[in-house]
């Protein structure tokens, strides 16, 4: 018997690649977009810088003024990541099916580690409530720098309905810079997991305000007793995103998003897009010492919290 063709073994090489290129061809997967920010760096360690507070208009009398515009700084460090797996050599040589190839796109395909590489760390940062550039958690009741120096909240810990829906409506639009300048903030993206995708949907895709009646049926018109008449601001222009990951002790969570503003409440600085790497040589040492193909999704980057305004969560 001769030795192992090592063009068997390249087609695996090119499985993955081609895998890799079709999945990754418009960005790294998930839903981590919708609430992350992402800037291409340079730099291992990167500042996030925030304009919090701009000048006001007035009447042009006397000498001008210039105030000190409020700036934040908080620093994000790069970190690797990586998503690997490996396949033994002799189910690749032997394969007439197709199965490796199969295999190989599963493993890269959306709702997998190695393809959702940004979705799980972004999501982690989210979750995390860090601290932000302002000193305190992502989603706090505290945010300093308000208008007159008050403080300013982004969250809750009611769980979400109608009556907390149009708490955050109310809550983010309301949102001042320090002069008491409106930040226009308008959320037009819920964010929920299994549990409360039932309410999301009737909140978002409501168009009515639904008034409650008797609990016989008839219609007498008679109120149940504190019965709310939800749907206020009947939520059917907002969109709802079904995030699967918000699931166990992050069941009842939500997040109500602006994302028309361009920055988000995470902010990933990134180094080195997702890269797909292979070892498929028989000199490789995963081959020579285990018998096994073994291929990565690699990239550098960081998550850290962002601007808080753009964002109310519900932490239950």
């Amino acid at each position: 018997m001769g030795f192992t063709n090592q063009e068997i073994l390249d087609v695996a090489n090119t499985t993955f690649k081609a895998a890799f290129d079709e999945i990754f061809e418009t960005g790294a997967p998930g839903l981590w977009q919708t609430y992350t920010e992402t800037v291409p760096t340079d730099s291992k360690i990167n500042e996030i810088d925030v304009l919090e507070t701009m000048p006001v208009v007035r009447q042009w009398v006397g000498a001008k003024q210039f105030p000190d515009i409020v700036a934040s700084k908080l620093s994000a460090t790069v970190k690797p990541y990586e998503r690997s797996f490996s396949i033994q050599r002799i189910d690749a040589v032997t394969d007439r099916t197709g199965a490796i190839g199969r295999r190989i796109k599963r493993l890269l395909s959306p709702g997998s580690d190695a393809g959702d590489i940004f979705d799980k760390i972004a999501f982690s940062q989210l979750i995390a409530n860090g601290l932000g550039y302002d000193g305190v958690a992502t989603f706090a009741t505290t945010h300093p720098r308000g208008p007159a120096g008050a403080t300013q909240s982004n969250t809750t810990t009611s769980a979400l309905g109608f009556g907390t829906h149009e708490t955050a409506i109310i809550t983010m639009t309301s949102l001042r810079d320090a002069n008491g300048e409106p930040l226009r903030i308008s959320p037009d993206t819920l964010v929920v997991g299994p549990k409360n995708l039932k309410m999301g949907k009737e909140i978002t895709q409501s168009t009515e305000r639904v008034i409650s009646v008797a609990a016989d049926g008839l219609e007498a018109g008679t109120r149940i007793a504190a019965a709310a008449a939800p749907n206020v601001f009947a939520g059917g222009d907002m969109t709802l995103v079904h995030d699967p990951r918000l699931v166990g002790d992050y069941d009842d969570y939500y997040y109500y998003l602006d994302t028309t503003r361009g920055p988000k409440p995470v902010i990933c600085y990134v180094l080195r897009d997702p890269e797909g790497i292979a070892q498929t040589e028989m000199t490789d040492e995963g081959r020579f010492l285990n018998d096994v193909l073994r291929f990565s999704v690699e990239a550098d980057f960081v998550c850290a919290p962002g601007d808080w305004h753009v964002a109310y969560a519900g932490i239950l």
